[in-house]
């Protein structure tokens, strides 16, 4: 999955931002992209912009490289985290769950984790656990790293 320029995926998220949609819709918001059970992937020189929800979700892959991407989720150009800004909250940059991921050359900007290592249920395809993952040379405007999120749970 490469771009050879600029693609861009555009999530729209805005009409699912701000504190009253969230109470409305809570976790069920639509993801920007996601990939589950999947080896040897390479994801290079997209940018994924106004995601509704989380933006980039990997589950279960084995073997996937991220670079020379790009995830911009704000209300507007604003360079801060403001309160106007944190109306695009629980947008996470990239959430991966695998072995053998690298992540570089890579930025976020968001209102939440910006690279998030899950953990797994020991029931995966391609992967028992997480593992062998390395996330370097990235710049992160949000809540930075998170490694094990949420606890995981069998099945």
């Amino acid at each position: 999955l490469t771009s050879g320029g600029s693609g861009t995926l555009d999530g729209s998220g805005q009409p699912w931002w701000g504190y009253l949609n969230y109470l409305r819709h809570g976790e069920d918001r639509p993801r920007l992209l996601s990939i589950a059970n999947a080896t040897d992937v390479l994801v290079e020189g997209w940018r994924f912009i106004n995601s509704a929800y989380w933006t980039f979700t990997a589950a279960d892959v084995a073997r996937m490289e991220i670079r020379h991407c790009a995830i911009d989720n704000r209300v507007n150009s604003a360079d801060e985290h403001d309160p106007v800004n944190l109306a695009a909250f629980n947008t996470d940059g990239f959430d991966i769950a695998g072995r053998d991921i690298h992540i570089h050359h890579s930025s976020v900007w968001n209102q939440d984790d910006c690279f998030t290592i899950q953990p797994m249920d020991g029931f995966g395809i391609n992967a028992q656990c997480s593992e062998n993952i390395l996330v370097e040379d990235v710049s992160a405007s949000g809540l930075g790293l998170t490694v094990g999120a949420v606890r995981p749970s069998r099945g």
